[in-house]
């Protein structure tokens, strides 16, 4: 099943590939992790690098979202998924985003508002959760930002369910079904997409 929000993150993310020669994934691990197993192909040919502060990752380049160790203007996008829940000031990673990103340069990236706790004891904590006003805000320094919901109250409430991820293949269709009917879904998902614009 295709979920409208992944086909508007696909539409997005091949935006970007045909815009940009230089990618940058932010906390990406070894490349092609998360979100992105499926877009290998999409970005062949282009200068695809991975940054991670875990070495055990298996990164392209071991390095701090909140200290990029690239020049200013040298990437045309960025992308991180499920990142800035795990820094302690995902504002300053923004600001360091911005920065090493051209003019008009993109950034695509996937954090999580309602959702479970989910720190990986040695490796990241969980700081933090971001609401649609709150992504504004952050990402304020840029010329454009959309901000989408990736799913509404009822896939937001089913990450809560005991043994959710072994159920979820069967879950997640009826759940998604619920949320495409119930308008009060709207303002709750358990992601929110972010597309900005240098």
């Amino acid at each position: 099943m295709t979920y409208e929000f992944d086909r508007i993150y696909d539409e997005k993310l091949k935006e970007l590939a045909a815009r940009s020669g230089r990618i940058l994934d932010v906390g990406g691990g070894r490349p092609f992790q998360k979100r992105l197993s499926g877009y290998r192909e999409l970005l062949s040919g282009k200068e695809y690098v991975t940054i991670d502060i875990d070495p055990t990752t298996g990164p392209d380049v071991v390095g701090d979202a909140h200290a990029l160790p690239f020049p200013d203007a040298s990437f045309d996008a960025v992308l991180h998924s499920s990142v800035l829940e795990h820094l302690h000031s995902p504002w300053i990673a923004v600001r360091e985003m911005h920065r090493v990103l051209k003019p008009g340069g993109l950034v695509l990236g996937v954090v999580p508002w309602v959702y479970p706790y989910h720190a990986r004891k040695g490796h990241y904590a969980d700081y933090w959760r971001f609401t649609r006003d709150g992504l504004q805000q952050l990402f304020s320094g840029y010329s454009h930002v959309e901000v989408k919901n990736m799913g509404g109250w009822f896939m937001a409430a089913g990450r809560f369910i005991p043994g959710y991820w072994r159920l979820r293949p069967v879950l997640e269709p009826i759940l998604y079904g619920f949320d495409r009917f119930v308008s009060a879904s709207r303002s709750t998902t358990p992601f929110h997409m972010i597309w900005a614009i240098k």
